[in-house]
Parts: C-alpha cells; structure tokens; sequence
C-alpha cells in the first residue's frame, strides 16, 4: 500500500511517495499530513491535491470520530471495530484527538481506518467504493468521501495492522442509488480504457438493482456519445459478465466459536418452610486452570530473552506480538475461541494470558531464513518457495566489480553465513567490504544483495548518522545487519544492534562481546576505506572483501549493474530457489576443495567452504586468511611496525637485542604513554608483533660484560 506526505504543513501537495509493508512503516509516515492517493498535474505544481490530478491510488479509507451520539455503548471503540473486521485487512491509527476532551464533551476513540486494496486508477472507481463503505458501515464518516480527502499528521498516534481478506468482497452488494454514484464521465472514457469502464458501468447498475435491459440502455446510450465507440458485441460481452454471478445474499455469520469460562454453574436445591423445592442456578469461578482452558494454548507461542523475559505471539503469524489483554481477546476469539469471563473471579482475561505466556514452551530465536541445521528453539518466519537448482545465485555474484575470484566468494561467504544455525551464533566474521575510493558501490552491493537473499532490507547503521534502533520481530528474525561507514561508528552503535518489542535495547554479539539479552542469530556487514585503520582485535575478526574502485568501473557500468539488481529484486525467489536447492543437497554436491581459516573462526570456515563449494566447483582452495594489505588496515599494526623500526636505529645488522628498560622507555616515547609498564609493554609487543611479517620478536635474556639482562631478540627480514 502507498501514501502519499510532506514534511510540511501544507495540505494542497503530497509528492513523496511511501510504500507501507507494516505498522512500523506507516507508524513513520503518519505523523505528517498525507493522502491516500497520488496526484501530479501539469503545471509543475506537482502531487497538487485535485480530484482532476488523480493518478492511482490502492487505499480505502475512513475516520471514526463517534460523535453520533453521547451514549459510549453506541461507540464504535478500537476494541470493537478489531473483532467487526477481524476477517479483513486493515491499518487502525488513532487521530490527534483520540480520547482527548473536546469542547465538553467526553474522551472517546477516534481512528482513522486504512483498507489496502488492488490499485484503481480512476477518481470515480475510488469513490465509489468509499460510498459503499460509508453505506453498508454507518459510523464512519460519510463525509470522507472523495477521492482527493487528506488526513492531519499524528505524530503520536498508536498504529494497529490486521491481516485478512480484501474488504471490497463485503461491498460488491451495497447498493448505490444511480445518482449517487458518480459514474464517470463520457469524456473521459478513451479507447484505452472502454472495455474496463463499461464493465464497471454494468457492474455499479447490477448493485444498484437495475435489471439487464435497463443496464443494457444506459450502456448503448453512453456508447453513443463518446467518439470511438465499442462494437456492440463488446457491449454485449460486459453485461454479460457483470450479470453472470447472482448478487449474493447477507453476509455469513459467524461460525460457532467454543466457550473458554472462568466459572462454573452449580443447580442449588432449597426446601422452604412449607416444603416447597426452590432451584436455582450459582456461579462459581475456577481456582485454577481447567483443561478447557489449555486448549488455546495452541494459537499461541512464547517467546524468551536472554534475561528470561517472556513475550506472547500468534503461533500461525509470529511477527503478531500479543501485549494487551483486549488484544488477547481479539485473537483468541478470531481463532475459534470465546472468552466468557467473570470480572469478579480469581482468573482474570490477563492472568489467562500471563498462564499461556508462561506455560507455554519458548522459543529463543527468530529467523526469516531457514537453517543449515534444524533448531527446535527458533520461530522460522520462511517463505514457501520451492528449491530449484538454477545458478541463479553464482548469476547475481557475477554481477559485483570485486578484484578478484576470492573476494567473490568471500562476498557469498558473507551471504550464505544466514542460514548457518545457533552453533555459529557470535562466530562468523565481520565481513568488510572494502574499496580504495569511496562511490564505488559498496553499500549498495550488501543492501541489493541482501534484500535479494532475505526479502526485506538489511539492519543499518551509518556511522555517520545518530543511532537507528528498530523495534519488534523484524528486527530480532532480520540476519543482516550492515555497518556502513564503519571508520566512523561509535561504541554506542556497535553494541547496540536493536531494540525488542518492548523497546529494550539489546546489546549485539558483535567483535566477540558477549550479548545479555537475546541469542544473536546475526550475520554483519561492513564497509569502509582502506585508507581508514582499526585495532587488531578487529582486524582478527574481519574477512575483507575488496571491490574495485570508482575509477575502475564507469558510470554506464554502474547504471547496467543497477538495473540488472532491480531486475533480479523482482526474480529474487530464484536465487532463493537456487540456494536453498545446495542446502539441502549439499552432500550431494560438494566438491573437492580445502579452505585457509580466519584467525578466530575455524569452525565457522570448515563449515562454509562445504556449502561454497556447491557453487564453486572450480576452486580448490578457500583462502578466509589475512593478507599483507588487510594487516595495513590495523593501526595497531602499523604503529608497531613503526615502533620496532625505530629500535633499529643506529644499527646495521638485521638483529638486535633490547633490554626491558630500553623497549619500555622507547615504548613510552614512542606511543605518548607515560604510565606504561614493563608487563604491558611485554603483552602488547608479543601479541602484536605476531601478526607482522617483517619482524620477528622473541624474549629471552643475555648476559653481557658479567652480568644477565632480561629483553627482547628483534630479527628484521
């Protein structure tokens, strides 16, 4: 679905257009002023807000202010209107004035309601649906009515989604009178659209109750009048489909749902004084819970953090998440269950809930992909989609200007760690892709890859920008997380990946620290400049992939690579196909092949050169190992390289031999660090000196002029 907004206070223009995929998206556009349709006219005055501007629009719409009446049980309240269209697809955001006192009056709900439908592309069409709406459901507004109609931002507004059905099935037989319904225009039907609009036509006369001869005049009379006519057969062809399903009757009820009570009936018997038997019925509420009761517990499922914080969500769509007892209400009753509750009695509806959320076996993991390796302990939020051996993934990898062969499957490394199980929490590298120019491609290589591989897009943070924390299941099954920008990110944004669906912050398993809150199932990217240098401790846990630089790769090149991303987004349930095809066969079609591991991640190597080697038959060797280059990333690094060089100075010879007391002054001198001690100086050499390849750096003691001293052998290459 798509609205329309700007960031304005203006309420005549709307040109930036939204696509909504969820409450959190539309949560974000609804604070400012928007439309529901798109609007662009001619006169450079774009997204100009007349019905004459209309171009598409995929939205019904409506506002409930409930001030029909002073009586709150004829409210239509947020609770009710979820359980009268719980079968329909629909948004609910509250307005600006939304159980606030207004001109005396008292707090009540006030919502605006957004039912996604198929895109028209006529004013009149929308209308009419926004008729019948009005119609068939009184306490909307009947004024918003127009195809045009905008709504006042609401930037504190609580946004609900439901999933269902179209809420057009419910309005094909609402019945518009002929002058209401605003046919369009003979001038603007065109020899485009005639067959479309005359099918309408008939359609809108059947609803309204005229009978195949009267439609058939109408039709024949504005055929008349319009310049390029439709042969009559066409006509003919139009009344016969519009009249070929018999209008259906009332809508169905409900089926019978079953009764969950908090209480039980007893029959008491009492015998008067004259001998007259009195019986009568006496509730009685449960103490605990019954077996009646645990039969729900199979809609729902839990949910647990690594602080052991339970959360409640729908089994059948967990990305539902349950926080309230009215919306517990909601969902039980929508699958078959009603709640007859006693207020009065011990079991309440959210002690009902809190018992499920608690008793319920919990799950500790959310995934939008499936795994290498089964894990009873994770929700799989998975597409259906068929594997399909059809190298369509080695197709989209051959797209990417890297340098070389490695640093294209060390960029499928990067893609396929997603589907790796819980063993490999917290140990995959951090994969770097990495270009001697900035512009060249590099973010948007992980962003369209990813999206292509997950369906939605990555978790970003630019080191840049302040902090972009996302909430909710999206972000706890989302695998990718890129850093963009990395040079420039703080603490802050390195440990904290994202929040939980109660806005808890949760620190990532990110560099080897160690997370509190949930276990990370995440899989992260970064990019930056080789001209920009890290601490070795990142550097031991980076896999870098380097692409090619701006100057390498043209601008028509650029644009050709775009374009074939855009069109692979919109196939990407093949490259999906293709890899889920080598998961599962990977026995089958593994090949020969040895692999060079990462400082920290063996186990994480081993494992991903298997599944490489479906796609890369050709490579014998799978080198994840450091090169010279990806040590002169590390500042540490080159300020040892430099520190060791200067003890040379003064000497000849490949080797010399340093005293403690000699490498902890010049260490001080060196690195500005007065405070140094002979201890940490020691550590800080012997563990950084071992990833240098020029230098070779041993302790030991020799004695010189009668007497022993403690140091350091240096040998230069």
């Amino acid at each position: 679905m798509k609205i329309y907004y700007n960031k304005t206070n203006d309420i005549t223009s709307f040109p930036i257009e939204a696509n909504i995929d969820g409450p959190t998206e539309l949560k974000e556009i609804i604070q400012y002023n928007h439309v529901m349709a798109q609007f662009n006219d001619s006169n450079e005055r774009k997204a100009h807000r007349r019905k004459e501007y209309f171009v598409k629009g995929d939205i019904v719409y409506g506002d409930i202010d409930n001030t029909h009446s002073e009586n709150e049980k004829e409210w239509m309240t947020i609770l009710r209107f979820k359980i009268l269209f719980h079968n329909y697809e629909h948004y609910i955001v509250t307005s600006k004035s939304h159980q606030k006192e207004k001109n005396g009056a008292k707090p009540r709900d006030k919502f605006h309601v957004y039912f996604p439908i198929k895109e028209v592309d006529n004013p009149g069409t929308l209308e009419l649906w926004l008729k019948k709406l009005t119609k068939k459901y009184s306490f909307f507004d009947r004024q918003v009515k127009d195809a045009s109609r905008f709504f006042y931002g609401s930037p504190n507004a609580k946004v609900f989604y439901n999933k269902g059905s179209s809420i057009l099935k419910p309005l094909y037989d609402v019945n518009i009178e002929q002058q209401e319904s605003e046919l369009l225009p003979v001038g603007e039907i065109t020899s485009g659209n005639r067959d479309d609009q005359f099918f309408r036509y008939a359609c809108s006369l059947r609803n309204g109750g005229s009978t195949e001869e009267e439609t058939r005049l109408f039709l024949y009379n504005i055929n008349n009048q319009i310049s390029e006519g439709l042969p009559e057969d066409q006509i003919e062809k139009c009344i016969k489909s519009a009249f070929k399903n018999e209008v259906s009757g009332p809508p169905k009820t409900l089926p019978q749902n079953k009764i969950i009570q908090n209480y039980y009936e007893k029959q008491i018997k009492t015998t008067g004084k004259n001998g007259a038997i009195t019986t009568y019925t006496k509730e009685y509420p449960y103490i605990e819970f019954t077996k009646d009761m645990d039969e729900a517990k199979d809609l729902f499922c839990s949910f647990i953090d690594g602080s052991g914080k339970r959360f409640l969500f729908l089994r059948d769509d967990p990305e539902t998440f349950i926080s309230s007892a009215d919306d517990f209400y909601v969902h039980t009753m929508n699958n078959g269950y009603t709640l007859d509750f006693k207020a009065t009695t011990n079991i309440t509806e959210r002690k009902y809930m809190t018992w499920i959320r608690e008793t319920n076996n919990p799950y500790r993991r959310f995934s939008y992909l499936p795994e290498l390796k089964d894990n009873k302990d994770t929700i799989f939020i998975t597409e259906n989609i068929k594997p399909e051996n059809n190298g369509w993934f080695r197709k989209v990898m051959g797209l990417i200007t890297v340098e070389e062969k490695k640093d294209e499957y060390r960029l499928a490394a990067g893609l396929l760690s997603a589907f790796l199980d819980s063993r490999f929490d917290g140990e995959k590298p951090l994969f770097s892709v990495i270009a001697q120019t900035k512009s060249s491609g590099k973010s948007q290589a992980v962003r369209s890859l990813t999206y292509i591989i997950q369906g939605l897009q990555n978790i970003e943070f630019n080191g840049r920008d302040d902090d972009q924390q996302i909430s909710g299941i999206r972000s706890l099954a989302n695998k990718y997380v890129l850093y963009d920008n990395l040079q420039y990110t703080t603490n802050s944004q390195m440990l904290n990946i994202t929040k939980t669906v109660t806005d808890v912050e949760i620190p990532a398993w990110f560099m080897n620290i160690s997370h509190s809150r949930v276990r990370n199932n995440k899989t992260y990217f970064a990019t930056f400049n080789d001209e920009n240098a890290f601490n070795d401790d990142i550097l031991n846990r980076i896999l870098s992939i380097r692409m090619k630089d701006t100057y390498s790769v043209t601008s028509d090149d650029k644009n050709k690579i775009a374009k074939s991303l855009d069109v692979i987004k919109k196939n990407r349930d093949r490259v999906l196909a293709d890899v889920l095809y080598h998961i599962q066969h990977i026995d089958d079609l593994q090949s020969q092949h040895t692999y060079i591991a990462p400082p920290k991640f063996p186990k994480w190597a081993e494992t991903i050169s298997q599944i490489l080697s479906t796609f890369y038959p050709e490579i014998e060797e799978f080198d994840f190992s450091l090169s010279s280059g990806d040590k002169e990333l590390s500042t540490e690094t080159t300020m040892m390289k430099e520190f060791l060089e200067d003890l040379f100075i003064g000497s000849t010879g490949n080797i010399i031999f340093k005293t403690n007391e000699e490498v902890t002054m010049k260490y001080r001198e060196h690195y500005k660090a007065s405070n140094a001690t002979k201890a940490s100086v020691s550590r800080k050499i012997q563990n950084i000196s071992m990833g240098i390849e020029e230098y070779k750096v041993s302790k030991t003691s020799k004695f010189i002029d009668g007497k022993t001293y403690r140091g350091y052998e240096i040998f230069r290459q």
